[in-house]
């Protein structure tokens, strides 16, 4: 009897819909694995940021986060890498190596003592800036430099920072722009 049955009722072409499913299905699976990737490793693109420059400062100095506390920033285009300062680790909860210096540093003002730097969340203007900071004392270096309100100052972000994510300073403006786009 199954022999007619199948005779009978002949198996219907359904490629159409059978293909179309499995295309939607595909599709539909690439873009939960590409939003479940993007999720996973916390990159978001940055975009355009526009910050502004703090008043009541010579140079340029930008407020930012360290581990969800507020502090400043002065921009130096001269320092090669970025600082924290050694003092303030207790207070914004990042850990200094007690290994023995890192290197010498060599600055215009003499040489300087710096450590590696570890358990830091850098943001600007709630975009979570990727870095790698050095610390040192920077009331020393910056008391020496002639600058007031230093003991404001919680970093200095250098030219590594500002290279890779395109930094590009407006004196006229007091602003700062920046961007992970090339």
């Amino acid at each position: 009897m199954e022999p007619a049955l199948i005779e009978k009722y002949p198996k219907q072409n359904n490629s159409f819909a059978y293909n179309c499913g499995m295309k939607v299905c595909k599709y539909v699976g690439f873009s939960v694995l590409i939003i479940f990737l993007f999720s996973m490793c916390g990159k978001r693109p940055l975009g355009k940021i526009n910050i502004e420059m703090e008043p009541g400062y010579k140079k340029p100095v930008i407020e930012g986060q360290i581990n969800g506390k507020k502090g400043y920033f002065l921009i130096d285009t001269g320092a090669e890498v970025s600082f924290l300062d050694i003092e303030k680790a207790w207070q914004y909860g990042y850990l200094i190596s007690k290994n023995k210096p890192e290197k010498q540093f060599e600055s215009i003002l003499g040489e300087l003592e710096i450590r590696e730097v570890s358990k830091v969340r850098f943001f600007l203007k709630n975009a979570e800036i990727k870095a790698g900071f050095f610390a040192t004392n920077l009331a020393m270096y910056l008391s020496r430099k002639g600058e007031e309100g230093h003991e404001e100052i919680l970093g200095i972000i250098g030219s590594d920072i500002m290279k890779k994510y395109l930094f590009s300073l407006d004196f006229s403006n007091r602003e700062i722009t920046l961007s992970d786009k090339r």
